[in-house]
C-alpha cells in the first residue's frame, strides 16, 4: 500500500515539473530583459576621452572595457568622461561634442600627477606639482608611494594643509 502511494506521489510531482517546464507561469516577472545595457561611448564624447563611473564619494571607477549603466547600492551610477591617462585638455578643436578635447600629450616625465589624478589621488597629484625634486629632468627613475590612510583623517597633515 505504501509503495503504491509513493509511486502516485512521484508521478504527480514528475507531472507537475514537466508541466511547469512546458508552460511557464505568465505572472512571473524576471525583470526587463528586453532592453540591452546602455554602454558609455567615450569616442562620441570627445577625442581621447575615457569613461568611468563616479562613486558617490567622487572616486572614479574604471573598467577594462567601456562601462555600462548599472546600479550600485541602489543608486544609478552615472558615466564620467575625462581625459585618458597621459593626455590633458587642449584648446585645439578635435571633434566630438566635448568643449574640452584631450589632444595634448603629457610628456612621460610629467605624466605621474596625471595618472595619480585619474586614480583618484587628486590632492596628492596637485601636491606633487610643487615638489622641486620631481621637476628636475635628470633622467633618473622616480618611485612615488601614494599614502592613503584608512579613514582619510591624516590627509591634511600629509599634504601640509
Amino acid at each position: 500500500m505504501m509503495v503504491m502511494m509513493m509511486k502516485r506521489i512521484s508521478a504527480v510531482l514528475l507531472l507537475t515539473v514537466f508541466v511547469s517546464i512546458l508552460f511557464p507561469a505568465n505572472g512571473v516577472n524576471y525583470g526587463d530583459q528586453s532592453r540591452p545595457p546602455t554602454y558609455a561611448n567615450p569616442d562620441d564624447y570627445g577625442y581621447r576621452h575615457c569613461a568611468s563611473w563616479k562613486l558617490p564619494d567622487g572616486t572614479p571607477l574604471y573598467s577594462g572595457c567601456d562601462p555600462y549603466s548599472m546600479e550600485r547600492c541602489g543608486k544609478k551610477m552615472e558615466f564620467s568622461y575625462d581625459c585618458c591617462a597621459g593626455f590633458e585638455q587642449s584648446p585645439i578643436p578635435l571633434g566630438g561634442p566635448s568643449n574640452t578635447p584631450c589632444g595634448k600629450l603629457i610628456p612621460q616625465f610629467d605624466d605621474c600627477p596625471s595618472v595619480l589624478k585619474t586614480l583618484g589621488f587628486t590632492r596628492l597629484a596637485d601636491h606633487l606639482k610643487n615638489v622641486p625634486q620631481l621637476n628636475q629632468k635628470n633622467g633618473q627613475p622616480v618611485t612615488i608611494f601614494a599614502p592613503l590612510p584608512a579613514d582619510g583623517s591624516e590627509l591634511n597633515k600629509i599634504y601640509g594643509e
